[in-house]
């Protein structure tokens, strides 16, 4: 009878024992698993940021690069518009001097000359406006490709379109002088008949002299 009780005693510690070593080989093998999956997660994530700040660099980098040259464009034609703006003031100050002189010369004097000079202008000032257009579209071109570009964009293209405005203005000038004075040059004589007028005038006092 003890022996049996021993066996089964013995029996009953064997599957218990049996049972702890199928547990801890569970428990390593879940170990393990969970080791490598978090392994796994940290290098992915590496990875993940890694590439985001790698991307970022490059979208950075290639959006300063895109704004440094819009930059360096805005200043050019702004440095562009400068010129312009003196060159035409430098012009329309020749113009009113040429004008004053014309003006106080003697009416034998041919006014044509002036109103080619006029008419030159005219085509600039249609030149400068069909210019800053082209600058507007350019602009609004350049300015997709880089994000948050709306407030500079608008702020530039208002000052082309006062600029153009401007020019439409001396344009409209211009047009109503050249109207004006061609329409002065239709009015008075040709320099022959001023001619016949001024040495039919000297006859007449020279045959009144005694």
């Amino acid at each position: 009878m003890a022996k049996e009780t021993k066996d089964q005693e013995g029996e009953e510690k064997a599957p218990e024992e049996d049972l702890l070593e199928v547990l801890e080989k569970k428990t390593k093998t879940t170990r393990t698993l969970l080791i490598v999956c978090a392994v796994s997660t940290l290098v992915l994530l590496n990875s993940l940021i890694l590439g985001y700040f790698s991307v970022s660099y490059r979208v950075n980098t290639q959006s300063q690069a895109t704004l440094n040259e819009m930059m360096q464009l805005s200043g050019r034609m702004s440095e562009e518009f400068t010129g312009l703006n003196l060159a035409l003031e430098f012009n329309n100050h020749q113009i009113e001097l040429s004008t004053a002189r014309i003006d106080a010369l003697d009416p034998k004097v041919d006014k044509q000359q002036f109103a080619l000079i006029k008419s030159v202008m005219l085509g600039q000032e249609r030149d400068f406006q069909y210019f800053f257009e082209t600058v507007k579209v350019a602009v609004a071109g350049l300015s997709e490709m880089i994000t948050g570009s709306r407030e500079w964009r608008d702020d530039f293209n208002e000052k082309l379109d006062l600029a153009i405005a401007i020019s439409a203005e001396r344009e409209l000038s211009l047009v109503d002088e050249i109207d004006a004075q061609q329409l002065e040059l239709d009015q008075t004589p040709p320099l022959s008949v001023i001619d016949e007028l001024g040495q039919g005038s000297e006859l007449t006092e020279s045959s009144g002299e005694p």
